[in-house]
């Protein structure tokens, strides 16, 4: 039996993946990926927006599918990793790689006051900005993978980060891990 360690961590923007994998990766010692930033790598060296970027990948599955390989391929590999993206969690459990998946949620409210500190954004811009990613990144999976990550039953641990501080979140999951 392997001691091996994979978790896979998603949800919306703004519900508190980031922060909570930061936290994570460290007291769980493991090599932390964030499928997001090499998004927002992809959409920089374009010289586009995220947005933008996001409908242009609609018209090009391409690049959903070459960042998705990547993440399943670190998700086959020996390694400790803490991967962070919406659909990693979805497709490894597709895949049927071993891992703990965990989906973080919060409500709309709470999302778009985390993006007005995060993002600078006034709270109706994030509000707009979160609904029209959320529609066009669920269009996206459905297109691609036929699953929506939100509503996926893939999951080990579902969390609301709503009223729950990341430490506190952590220290959930830490147990959730430590009593499997």
């Amino acid at each position: 039996m392997s001691n091996r360690k994979l978790l896979t961590l998603g949800g919306p923007p703004g519900s508190g993946t980031s922060t909570l994998a930061n936290l994570l990766k460290d007291t769980m010692q493991l090599q932390y990926v964030y499928a997001g930033a090499v998004f927002r790598k992809m959409a920089k060296d374009m010289k586009m927006s995220l947005e933008d970027f996001g409908e242009y990948a609609t018209k090009h599955p391409e690049i959903d599918k070459e960042l998705d390989a990547k993440m399943i391929a670190l998700a086959k590999t020996d390694g400790n990793y803490l991967l962070e993206g919406r659909m990693v969690g979805a497709l490894v459990f597709k895949e049927k790689i071993p891992a703990v998946k965990i989906w973080l949620e919060a409500s709309m409210e709470i999302r778009a006051r985390r993006l007005t500190v995060r993002d600078k954004f006034t709270y109706e811009e994030a509000i707009q900005k979160m609904t029209k990613r959320d529609e066009c990144d669920r269009k996206r999976y459905l297109d691609l993978y036929g699953i929506d990550p939100a509503t996926s039953s893939c999951y080990d641990l579902k969390l609301n980060s709503d009223n729950l501080l990341p430490e506190q979140i952590a220290a959930v999951i830490t147990s959730f891990i430590n009593n499997l």
